[in-house]
């Protein structure tokens, strides 16, 4: 009443207070101020695999702008997917306690190789969120996009569209690849076809990832019976798919429909614009540095956040007529 507000936005003021770490609310007991523990080193600690991924420039500047609001400062490392380099900078981050870590976990498709490692964080109390997959043996906090999803509904349109063989390319190195390779399954038997192996290309990362979507389109576009459609791993993949098919005299969308995902920078950098699967890149990345900021220095439930991806239509793909 003193300052003239309603009791609905004092409710959400405080949600929002909760929600940062500000204040704790104990039902039964009342509200009360968090004890925010002095910082440690004042850094926050990143692990990527590689900054030359289309989506990940973004996600440094939303994660940077947050930390540096915050007063944190960001120490990068990159693991170039090498679970031995991952290794290497799990020691260093423990050895020099910093205040919390945000990582995409290297060869995640596989089991936790460096499990003793995250339990060193563990047991220095150093907290850790990993972005975009988890493993669950660790019962980690994490922060990722519901690939699957992503995977299904851009099966679902092109299917809507009216095509019926439909290809696909997957990264099989990590989760994200797996997940979207079983959306991509879900979304054809629910239209009562079963995925046919021929259809379907899975590489690893780093073999065979640079060559691996021309060539392997280009080998299904010489076969008698061929696909009218392909869903790409990610926007990269589907830039080098077009390439395949432009080789083959054909057009898109015209002759073939191509779905990318991430909605990166190359969705729109040809002259035929990609419909994509959109990841919220530098919301994603503001989002991750609130999380990992409000763990920093108190022991609080971990978080576990899941977010739905959306499709971006855009001018790649056409229906089906014949």
């Amino acid at each position: 009443k003193q300052f003239n507000l309603s009791r609905q936005t004092v409710r959400q003021a405080l949600g929002d207070l909760e929600k940062d770490g500000w204040i704790i609310r104990q039902q039964g007991r009342g509200t009360f101020v968090a004890d925010r523990a002095a910082k440690k080193s004042g850094q926050i600690a990143l692990v990527i695999k590689s900054v030359s991924n289309f989506i990940f420039p973004e996600i440094i500047r939303g994660i940077d702008s947050v930390l540096s609001e915050a007063g944190f400062e960001l120490k990068l490392y990159l693991s170039q997917d090498d679970p031995e380099r991952e290794a290497e900078y799990l020691k260093k981050i423990a050895d020099n306690e910093v205040d919390g870590v945000i990582i995409e976990p290297a060869k995640n498709a596989g089991p936790c190789v460096n499990y003793r490692y995250y339990q060193e964080l563990d047991q220095k109390e150093i907290p850790y969120l990993m972005i975009h997959s988890y493993w669950p043996e660790l019962d980690p906090a994490y922060y990722i996009v519901d690939d699957c999803w992503g995977g299904y509904i851009a099966t679902q349109y092109l299917l809507q569209l009216g095509h019926r063989k439909i290809a696909g390319i997957f990264n099989i190195d990590v989760k994200q690849g797996l997940d979207r390779l079983a959306g991509y399954k879900k979304a054809l038997l629910e239209y009562g076809i079963e995925p046919e192996s021929w259809l379907i290309g899975e590489y690893q990362y780093k073999t065979d990832h640079d060559s691996f979507p021309y060539h392997f389109l280009q080998h299904l576009l010489g076969r008698p019976e061929k696909p009218t459609a392909i869903f790409c791993y990610n926007d990269l993949d589907a830039i080098r798919a077009l390439d395949a098919i432009r080789s083959a005299n054909l057009k898109v969308p015209d002759d073939f429909s191509i779905v990318g995902y991430n909605d990166s920078i190359l969705a729109t950098a040809s002259e035929v614009k990609l419909t994509s699967i959109k990841h919220p890149k530098r919301e994603f990345g503001r989002e991750a540095a609130r999380m990992i900021i409000n763990m920093s220095g108190r022991k609080i439930e971990k978080p576990r956040l899941i977010v739905q991806p959306e499709l971006i239509i855009r001018s790649s793909c056409s229906k089906n007529n014949l």
